[in-house]
Order: structure tokens, then sequence, then C-alpha cells
């Protein structure tokens, strides 16, 4: 198992700091270094300070040295953030949460990781707001519960975009 495991819970920002993010990061990494169901487990672990655009995007050095038969695992905990264009970004600890596309990792950034490696088996775990697929056409409601702290938004538990029910969006 090539196991990578990133909690966000300290930020440059403090006024975004998460309790558990972190530590649900190292406590993913020690759930997998015991047991038998791997014989063997390579582990990275980024939180707080060391998790940043240059080392989240170095890991790909580590998962090009996992094999066909092997299997790799990434767990990211932390801030998800929309852009105005509704892109997805991942918090790093230097993110502006104004401007994610400056220091943040994009959903497309962190998935690449996984992109044209060995190994067959490979799987993201997710923990952080926004985390399901969003289509952007669906959005109609999502500005109008969504919550605003000086101009960044949050979701906030329970809300949700109004599906759309026509043609395009069904299948018959």
């Amino acid at each position: 198992l090539y196991l990578i495991t990133l909690g966000g819970g300290t930020f440059l920002d403090q006024r975004y700091n998460l309790n558990y993010a972190a530590k649900d990061a190292r406590d993913v990494a020690a759930l997998f270094s015991t047991g038998d169901v791997f014989n063997q487990v390579h582990r990275k672990t980024l939180t707080d300070a060391a998790l940043t655009r240059e080392n989240i995007l170095g890991l790909r050095t580590f998962l090009n040295q996992a094999a066909i038969d092997d299997e790799v695992m990434i767990f990211f905990a932390g801030h998800g953030v929309l852009d105005g264009n509704l892109d997805y970004y991942f918090a790093t600890f230097d993110m502006n949460f104004n401007k994610p596309s400056g220091r943040g990792i994009s959903y497309d950034e962190l998935e690449g990781l996984m992109d044209g490696i060995a190994p067959l088996k490979k799987i993201l775990f997710i923990d952080a707001c926004h985390s399901g697929e969003l289509d952007k056409e669906e959005v109609q409601s999502m500005e109008q519960s969504a919550t605003r702290t000086e101009g960044i938004q949050f979701r906030a538990v329970g809300n949700r975009p109004e599906p759309r029910l026509d043609r395009k969006s069904t299948r018959l």
C-alpha cells in the first residue's frame, strides 16, 4: 500500500483553523500502519504548515515508486473551497481563501497525482466541504443558502443545490 494522508488543521490565516483535520490524517495513517491487510505500507503524511502546494504536488515522486499490483490511497481532510467559477480547491497552509487558485490545490491536481502511475487500484477519500461532484448548471439555489464570511463562501450543513429536472438531466 502507498498511503498519502493530508490534513489541513492550521492555516496562515488562522481564522480558518480546524480542530480535527490534521488529527484525522494522522489517525488514518496509523490505522493502516498496523494489521495484516497489507504486507508493506509506504506512508507520507502532510499536515498543517507542511501542507503546501509544492509538497503535495511533490508526492508524485513517491507514487511513481509503486508497482502495478500495489494499491494507492490518498486521504484529504480539511477545507474544500469553491472559487467564483465554482472550481474546487483544497486549502493549503498558505492559501488565500479569497483566491484559492493561487496557492490551493485544485481537484484535478490532486486527482492527477494518481494519473499515469502503475497501480491499477487507486482510491481518493475526501473529508471536506463541497467534496461531492458539483454540476455547475444546478447551482441555482446554492448562492441563496450559502454562508459568507468576508467574501468567502462556505456551504452550511443541509444546504445543497436544487436539482433541475428536465430532458437534459434525466434519462428516459
